[in-house]
Formats: C-alpha cells, sequence, structure tokens
C-alpha cells in the first residue's frame, strides 16, 4: 500500500479548486479529506456534498484503481459519518426527568 499524504495544510487543501471533470482515486482522496474539514467545522452539508463528489470522481476512474487507495478513502468516508453523527449527538438536547 502506498502512503496518503497531504502537502500544504487542511485549509489550503479545503479551498483547492477542484472541477466536476477532476476524476480518479487522488482526487477522490483530496475530497474526502475535504469532507472531513467541513465535517469537523460543522458545515455537515458541505460534508455530504464533498462526500458523494468523492463518490462520483472514484467511479469515474474505474475499475483500475489499487484497491488499498479504496480502502483508504472509504476509511476515510466512514470517519465522516461518524464525525457528522457525533456533532449531531452534541447538539441534541438532553432530557431532565420531571419527578
Amino acid at each position: 500500500m502506498g502512503d496518503f499524504r497531504v502537502a500544504g495544510s487542511l485549509e489550503h487543501l479545503n479551498k483547492a479548486p477542484i472541477s466536476e471533470s477532476d476524476r480518479g482515486i487522488d482526487c477522490a482522496q483530496v475530497l474526502v479529506v475535504r469532507a472531513l474539514c467541513h465535517a469537523a467545522s460543522g458545515n455537515h452539508e458541505k460534508a455530504i456534498e464533498a462526500v458523494a463528489a468523492s463518490d462520483k470522481a472514484l467511479k469515474a476512474q474505474g475499475p483500475w484503481v489499487d484497491a488499498g487507495d479504496v480502502l483508504r478513502r472509504n476509511y476515510l468516508a466512514g470517519e465522516v459519518t461518524k464525525l457528522i453523527e457525533s456533532k449531531s449527538q452534541e447538539k441534541l438536547p438532553t432530557r431532565t426527568s420531571t419527578n
């Protein structure tokens, strides 16, 4: 398996232009990291959009992609979901007993 390294800051990565025509595993991984940034900052709608774009980029790659790269991308997409769920739970009001 290869390394997954991101050059530059997450803020830079989050603002890097990626067009609809970009495709492939590299694009898919960048988009899923972007989704993590959005989820961590509480922008869940943007995080979901970035995961969907990552899925689209991965599908455009076709069957010629390293399985390890796909596993890393899918793991990160799962982490986005967990982060969104945990942030959503934090916002739910807690129930208090009135006995």
